[in-house]
């Protein structure tokens, strides 16, 4: 009986995985917390001009729009293989691209910084 409840534990922990085993990913609060593991997570992009590149969890209603908390840095992200919207031609406020919808990325996360690996579609 114990080695059946050991073994059933030790199956619910490996469900809470990375987002990994699934295909699924992790919220950006759970990637925060997951310093130092590969993660699947998903969110809006915003890069304002001479700014981090982000993931954010929502994007505010502005113009450009603004990163929502929590929200990851992405490093190594190519911006210009992605379809972004961009406020280039609009003297009117700062340069910056964002996604228009919900990016799912795979990374490793230190420090708050998730280290991209693939853009998935």
């Amino acid at each position: 009986m114990r080695l059946a409840l050991l073994a059933l534990v030790v199956l619910a922990f490996a469900a809470c995985g990375d987002g990994d085993q699934d295909g699924g990913p992790v919220s950006i609060e759970e990637a925060l917390r997951a310093d130092g593991q590969a993660v699947i997570v998903e969110g809006g992009i915003v890069a304002m001009d001479g700014g981090p590149v982000r993931l954010c969890s929502a994007l505010m209603e502005s113009y450009p729009p603004q990163c929502g908390e929590p929200a990851l840095e992405l490093r190594g992200l190519d911006l210009d293989a992605l379809e972004l919207e961009t406020s280039a031609g609009d003297p009117s406020v700062s340069p910056a691209r964002w996604s228009d919808g919900p990016v799912r990325v795979r990374g490793t996360v230190e420090n708050g910084v998730l280290t991209v690996e693939s853009v998935l579609s």
